[in-house]
């Protein structure tokens, strides 16, 4: 090295999830997309946030980790009043340990929360790296619905312009803890029975007016890509499925190929499949007909042995009235 020449050392990425034993799967394949879009030679320290994972789960989670891209599951339910939840105890434990960050990862000054339903296709250090200038967050602009945008300016009193959402969180977990950035949420969730939804509208409320709002292309919503929304699936740097339908439970949409690549390289995807081969028999009649199946394996989502047993499955039904097993699918 030249004499007066420095070497830029960048600082670790520092990344946090919030799963359920219910979306350890999903959360598989989005851990994936992060190592493999991991820009070389920079290290990626990875912490899944959970109340009671199963120790299968656990094992399966962190072993999707690198040496360069650590994966640790921390417990934290123990953070979270389960008393004071009562109130809105029919949303997921989960979706509010995103405000337990700055407690649970004390010993990070910035964390980059992700939700667990997304595919990562851009190097997230390059997010990470962002400056929030004094922003307690940074996240991406939402694109709510018009059945929900009376609620967002008239019943949270925000501007449409600046409510984000709360998928991809960029957070400076030091101002977040002097601000009382949790306390705040919380002290309004207990306060409001009706939020649609309780943690973004929470962190809304208390952050709209400092939150930075980062490049759209960080949060692309896959359902709304075709509806005149501006940023095409094809240009997202992080593929969010937010809605209910998701690439794991549905199938025959163009915008689940970048979902089932990533999962072909993991060890759950066989599971996945037979995840979607077990829906009920009018969900697979229907996708038959749709011909969708057949769309998602020219995709390369599904293995030629699952189209027949699918195929069989749509078969039995139509002559027997039953599965090809002879159980009833629950």
């Amino acid at each position: 090295m030249m004499s007066g020449e420095m070497k830029s050392v960048l600082d670790d990425v520092i990344l946090a999830f919030a799963v359920s034993n219910t979306y350890v799967l999903p959360l598989c394949v989005t851990i994936e997309s992060v190592v493999e879009t991991a820009a070389p030679g920079r290290t990626y320290r990875i912490f899944v946030l959970h109340d009671s994972l199963s120790p299968a789960n656990i094992v399966l989670v962190e072993n999707m980790g690198t040496r360069r891209a650590p994966v640790r599951c921390i417990r934290i339910g123990h953070l979270l009043d389960q008393e004071a939840m009562y109130p809105i105890s029919y949303f997921s434990r989960e979706i509010y340990y995103r405000l337990l960050i700055a407690d649970a990862l004390p010993d990070y000054g910035k964390v980059l929360y992700l939700d667990c339903d997304m595919i990562v296709r851009k190097d997230v250090g390059a997010l990470f790296d962002t400056q929030l200038d004094g922003a307690v967050l940074g996240a991406v602009k939402d694109t709510p619905g018009s059945s929900r945008r009376k609620d967002i300016e008239k019943g949270l009193g925000i501007p449409l312009d600046r409510y984000f959402n709360s998928g991809v969180l960029l957070i400076d977990t030091r101002r977040f803890a002097a601000e009382k950035i949790k306390e705040r949420s919380f002290e309004l969730l207990y306060r409001e029975k009706r939020l649609i939804t309780p943690d973004q509208d929470a962190l809304n409320v208390v952050c709209w007016k400092t939150a930075r709002l980062l490049d759209e292309r960080w949060n692309v919503f896959w359902e709304r890509t075709f509806a005149g929304f501006p940023q095409p699936p094809e240009s997202a740097w992080i593929l969010h499925y937010i809605s209910p339908v998701k690439p794991w439970n549905s199938v025959g949409f163009a915008q689940t190929g970048p979902f089932w690549s990533c999962a072909k390289k993991t060890p759950v995807y066989s599971r996945l499949c037979d995840g979607i081969l077990c829906r009920p028999l009018d969900r697979v009649e229907h996708v038959a007909v749709q011909g969708a199946v057949l769309y998602q394996y020219q995709a390369g989502g599904l293995g030629f042995r699952y189209i027949l047993r699918l195929m069989g499955a749509w078969l039995s039904f139509k002559l027997f009235g039953k599965p090809e097993s002879g159980e009833e699918q629950k």
